[in-house]
């Protein structure tokens, strides 16, 4: 078994062809859906996501294939964010590292979960602001903030489309896999028991504790999420990576 991110289960679909082959995987579940949001530091004067359209800021990213990298670009190219992207920090660690010391102003992309167990004190503080929250469905807490989602700034239906296939892949936040050729009856048992995890009181008292999110889907979702992605037609795939690059 292993516990991946979702960027190995996409990478042969929106990067390089790999080893491995996503679709053959057994899928047993994935413990939580990622909200990917903005924050911007008060210091830099962006407190709305209208802001951003306005007034150009410096945000950090790792390098294509990441979240924080992907979906930035495609607030630039699809929703009028005005970023200046620097590359090349190791992971999220660093960038969120670089927004403390003022090296940046901000980024897009980090998961909310992300930042309650790891950040919490940045909106604690009032160190950020959250400025926008993107998922295929609203998160529940950010709607209580206030925080507007990304379908309010994407406002073609093509281009809506190619966000929702670019967000699919959050529901499946956390997964969980199997070999190829896991027995079939291994894959039932194990896919229940991780069902009944997450629904196991003690469990879900334990996440709260330590501040983990929890939003499961069943291996079965999971399974067709990912054949859904990889049935996607060659020429919206083609347009997903265009605006998926910082131009």
């Amino acid at each position: 078994m292993a516990a991946i991110f979702p960027g190995a289960v996409l990478e042969p679909l929106f990067g390089q062809k790999g080893k491995c082959d996503p679709l053959k995987f057994n899928y047993i579940g994935s413990a939580n859906a990622i909200t990917l949001i903005c924050v911007t530091t008060m210091k830099s004067g962006i407190l709305t996501y209208k802001d951003l359209q306005k007034k150009q800021i410096i945000m950090g990213a790792t390098q294509r294939g990441s979240p924080i990298h992907d979906f930035t670009s495609i607030l630039h190219n699809l929703a009028g964010a005005k970023v200046k992207l620097v590359k090349g920090y190791k992971g999220s660690k660093e960038i969120t590292h670089a927004v403390e010391t003022g090296e940046i102003q901000g980024l897009c992309g980090y998961g909310y979960s992300s930042l309650m167990s790891a950040k919490s004190y940045w909106v604690k503080d009032k160190i950020v602001n959250i400025i926008l929250q993107a998922s295929l469905k609203p998160n529940k807490a950010m709607d209580k903030m206030g925080v507007p989602t990304v379908w309010d700034y994407i406002k073609k239906p093509t281009d809506r489309e190619l966000v929702e296939n670019f967000m699919a892949q959050m529901v499946f936040g956390r997964p969980y896999i199997m070999t190829p050729d896991a027995p079939a009856d291994r894959v039932k048992i194990i896919r229940q028991a991780f069902n009944k995890t997450m629904k196991d009181p003690a469990f879900l008292a334990e996440a709260k504790k330590v501040r983990l999110s929890i939003d499961p889907a069943t291996g079965e979702e999971v399974q067709r999420l990912v054949k859904k992605m990889y049935g996607m037609s060659a020429s919206k795939l083609a347009k997903l990576k265009l605006v998926m690059n910082m131009k």
